[in-house]
């Protein structure tokens, strides 16, 4: 199992991945890790936060938390310079200002993997999936609050034809969350090209062994 590599586990049943009773939810859901990348004190390695922001961009349009706009952006701009990405401030229950960004382009996306006001390796972030082709996805203050929730996934179901994706323990496994298992494919597929794209391994394991390569 030596090598840097990329793996996913479909319909995980243990609550120690911190990502709720995945076994009690309504969508498909699964469970990617890494092992093989230099030891790091806290987040995602760089190369998987890109393969992951690639994957996800490949899929649709990317939705996340911001604490700090991206400096091509302003709140509420519905005209930017990229042309790839869109910005609505939130407050979100009377703490500081948060922001939606909405977005296609994968260097964008990776800029939720390292926001100190939404910490991915607190579990304080999230990303949603949605189609290019409909409005932009709307969050109310609430369902922020559950995608922050050990019922994260319960969202999809809320939402309809979402793919939502939220750090595990430590922030060191992604969870994922797909309405049916036709969009599930996808995701695992689209995972896997920028997987190999990277020229890293990518690989399909049972829970077990997906525990044993976290720790390889």
């Amino acid at each position: 199992m030596s090598g840097p590599s990329i793996f996913l586990c479909s319909d995980p049943i243990e609550e120690h991945w911190q990502l709720g009773k995945m076994s009690n939810a309504c969508s498909r859901v699964a469970i990617a890790g890494w092992s093989g990348f230099p030891s790091i004190d806290a987040g995602v390695p760089r190369i998987v936060a890109s393969v992951l922001a690639t994957a996800l961009c490949n899929l649709g349009a990317v939705s996340f938390l911001a604490s700090e706009l991206p400096k091509q952006l302003r709140a509420g701009t519905t005209v930017i310079p990229s042309d790839r990405a869109l910005a609505f401030e939130l407050r979100l229950h009377g703490t500081n200002s948060l922001y939606i960004v909405h977005t296609r382009d994968p260097e964008v996306a990776l800029l939720a993997f390292d926001d100190p006001g939404a910490p991915w390796w607190l579990q304080g972030q999230f990303f949603l999936v949605t189609s290019t082709s409909g409005p932009l996805l709307k969050l109310s203050a609430l369902q922020i609050e559950a995608l922050l929730s050990d019922d994260w996934f319960e969202v999809v179901h809320d939402l309809g034809s979402v793919v939502a994706v939220r750090p595990g323990v430590d922030g060191d496994i992604v969870g994922l969350a797909t309405p049916d298992k036709s969009r599930g494919d996808a995701v695992v597929n689209s995972i896997s090209q920028a997987t190999q794209t990277a020229r890293l391994r990518f690989y399909i394991v049972n829970e077990n062994e997906f525990a044993a390569r976290l720790e390889d």
